[in-house]
C-alpha cells in the first residue's frame, strides 16, 4: 500500500468520494487551466 492510499482511506471516513477532487500535480504544472 502506498502512503496515498493510507491518507485517502482516512479522508473517506469523513468525506464522500464525490466531494474529493484529486489533482495530478504534474498535469497541474503543465496545464493548470482545466483543474
Amino acid at each position: 500500500r502506498s502512503l496515498y492510499d493510507h491518507y485517502m482511506e482516512h479522508w473517506l471516513k469523513y468525506f464522500p468520494l464525490e466531494n474529493i477532487h484529486i489533482v495530478d500535480g504534474d498535469h497541474l504544472i503543465r496545464d493548470p487551466f482545466p483543474e
